[in-house]
């Protein structure tokens, strides 16, 4: 698959992107998942010293649609723990 030689490729920029993001980030991943799941979680959390992973036990690669709520539930915690962030440092500021 064309994917695998573009991993390959755009490996430097894609993770770098990811480590030198300016806006927070969260990982959220099924842990069971055997092509990017806890041990993909582990590597992203060694690169990415601010790294923010949810780890979904006995999740597999389709988390969105094996445990919908679950991943509903993390994005929505992200966004509210930002908002109240901003919020934090926007009233430190003033």
């Amino acid at each position: 698959i064309g994917y695998m030689r573009e991993r390959r490729r755009y490996r430097g920029r894609w993770v770098g992107a990811l480590v030198n993001a300016a806006v927070p980030l969260r990982l959220v991943d099924g842990a069971a998942d055997p092509i990017s799941g806890a041990h993909m979680a582990r590597r992203y959390c060694e690169l990415a010293s601010n790294s923010d992973c949810i780890l979904l036990a006995g999740i597999g690669h389709y988390p969105q649609i094996e445990a919908p709520q679950l991943v509903a539930d993390a994005v929505l915690n992200f966004h509210d723990t930002c908002i109240a962030q901003r919020k934090s440092t926007a009233a430190s500021a003033a």
